[in-house]
This record gives structure tokens, C-alpha cells and sequence, in this order.
């Protein structure tokens, strides 16, 4: 969500604080400009059980060697609430398709239309126009099977949307049957 291009696995001692023990072993992961969360998740895990593996057999040579962290810079990943799902459209094109990305395939980033009773979720989106500025957050404007909204610098390109109660489809096959005008709230 918060645009990074690196995360990893850390195999670490656990000692009373939170994240805060000696580590043992680190692996650095890539995150790519169109990784999704549950991608990562799913390379984080391969990673992280290789990594365990190399700690236990370190272990278990007597070569384990930890390393102290400096406890002031251990942080706390707090529960996602409602609004930290909802887009909000004055942000820029990456931001929001960075929102959308980290949400996919299982959470969903939410926009609210009018027009809709309930959050729209979207599912994929790709940043379209990453520098020009909006001239109204939220705008939609669906034209030649595509629908691109403003963002705050930038516009959005959604290419996979669900309506409430509804399926995951592509924003071109949600345009050949239905229109969404407007703008989507702020």
C-alpha cells in the first residue's frame, strides 16, 4: 500500500517485545510495480520456508549467529479498518493503484458511486496517466471499452471491477452492458 519496492523474510529470536529479538537470517524480496498482495504473500511464504530450513540446519551445525536490533526501530502493522480500504481519489494515479494492488485478490480496494447501492471493489487497475493533474478527482470517463478515472495528479485505468453482490468482470465487459457516469465519491 505504501508504494515499496523491497520487502523480505526475517527469522528472528523472540524476546518480550514486539519484533524486537536478535535476527538470525534475512532474505530480501522484490516487490514488481504490478505485484499483488496475495502474490507477495505467496512469495513470502516460499521464501520464508526455505529461509527457516537454512536457520534450523544452522542451528543444528552450532553456526547460528545472531545479530541485535536496535528496538526503536521496530514498528506495528495495524488492522485495516473500512476507510483503509476505500480509495480516495485525490490521491495520485500510483497511490491508488498501489491501494488496489496490496487489496487484491482477497480484500478489495472500494470506491462509492451514486449510481450503486454499496462499494464497488476494484480488483485490478493500472496507472494510466501517473502526472498530469485532475482536474476533478473521482471523474470517470469510459470511452473505447475502458474506463479511466482521475486521480488527484494522474488517472486510473480499472481494468477488473465487481458490484455488489455481483462477479469479478473486466471494466470492458462491465461497459458493454451497463454505463457509469458521474464521478465516484470523494
Amino acid at each position: 500500500m505504501a508504494g515499496e519496492r523491497e520487502t523480505g523474510v526475517s527469522i528472528m529470536q523472540m524476546d518480550e517485545g514486539l519484533d524486537t529479538g536478535p535476527v538470525a537470517l534475512q532474505r530480501p524480496a522484490p516487490i514488481g510495480p504490478d505485484t499483488t498482495g496475495g502474490e507477495l504473500t505467496d512469495a513470502l511464504a516460499s521464501i520464508g520456508a526455505e529461509a527457516v530450513i537454512e536457520v534450523l540446519a544452522s542451528i543444528e551445525d552450532s553456526g547460528l549467529t545472531l545479530t541485535v536490533q536496535d528496538s526503536l526501530f521496530a514498528t506495528y502493522a495495524s488492522k485495516l479498518t473500512d476507510e483503509d480500504k476505500t480509495i480516495r481519489w485525490e490521491r495520485s494515479a500510483g497511490e491508488v493503484h498501489d491501494l488496489v494492488r496490496a487489496l487484491a485478490p482477497g480484500i478489495g480496494a472500494r470506491a462509492f458511486h451514486p449510481d450503486v447501492d454499496g462499494p464497488l471493489k476494484i480488483w485490478r487497475s493500472a496507472v494510466a496517466d501517473g502526472e498530469r493533474s485532475g482536474t476533478e478527482p473521482g471523474r470517470i470517463h469510459a470511452e473505447n471499452q475502458r474506463m479511466l478515472v482521475e486521480c488527484g495528479v494522474g488517472a486510473l485505468e480499472v481494468l477488473q471491477l465487481q458490484t455488489p453482490g455481483g462477479r469479478r468482470v473486466s471494466a470492458r465487459d462491465f461497459l458493454l452492458g451497463r454505463r457509469l457516469e458521474g464521478a465516484f465519491e470523494a
